[in-house]
């Protein structure tokens, strides 16, 4: 009589302990690119010209110096925010989020002038 009841228990027990343990870190959604230590969390980005990206780096967070480019080395992109038009870049410190709008239409490299496997890849559609 109470069988089916137990077994009901114990099955939706098991589903809620499974479905818990496989919840980690979730990816940024939107058009956010966290930093994390010396990674971003996401490696790309795909959004509708003339938005802008938050930049965003934890409480606690390196320093880091955005620009175009690719592994830690600085190549000009043509339709790049200005800010990351520098061979310096921008710094970005823990705590602090970085508002930039993407006007033009196309593919941009950013990576961190410090550390260099900081790459993501940002594609910007009409």
């Amino acid at each position: 009589m109470y069988r089916p009841l137990f077994s009901c228990t114990v099955l939706a027990t098991v589903i809620l302990l499974f479905g818990f343990t496989a919840c980690g870190p979730r990816p940024p959604t939107g058009n956010v690119v966290e930093m994390n230590g010396d990674m971003f969390t996401r490696t790309v980005l795909t959004m509708p010209a003339g938005t802008s990206v938050a930049f965003t780096d934890d409480v606690g967070g390196a320093t880091h110096f955005l620009a175009t480019g690719t592994d830690g080395k600085y190549a000009p992109e043509a339709g790049a925010p200005k800010e990351l038009t520098t061979p310096i870049g921008v710094e970005i410190v823990g705590g602090q989020t970085l508002h930039l709008v993407f006007t033009m239409v196309g593919t941009y490299h950013i990576m961190c002038t410090i550390h260099p496997m900081m790459n993501v890849t940002i594609t910007v559609k009409a």
